[in-house]
């Protein structure tokens, strides 16, 4: 499953390895969400996981006062690509 662009890299250093470490990293965390879902997990159930997880690296790194933003920008980006 290829990233899209809401899901895909933010600004990241200009280098090829750079991208490709992240990319690599994106594609390891879809097959991973893909193999709950063939183990009979809901693809929902697994998504809130995903996005709790992603509010705990927030938290974790400290940075979670820019999750409200990049949270609008993301409902943003949602919504005009299904208009």
């Amino acid at each position: 499953m290829p990233l899209d662009k809401v899901s895909g890299p933010p600004d990241l250093p200009s280098s090829d390895a750079s991208l490709r470490a992240f990319m690599n990293t994106s594609q390891s965390f879809i097959d991973s969400y893909t193999t709950l879902t063939l183990h009979g997990f809901k693809p929902e159930d697994v998504a809130r996981s995903m996005l709790a997880a992603a509010i705990n690296f927030y938290q974790i790194f400290d940075i979670h006062h820019a999750l409200p933003e990049t949270l609008r920008l993301l409902a943003d980006s949602l919504e005009d690509s299904h208009n």
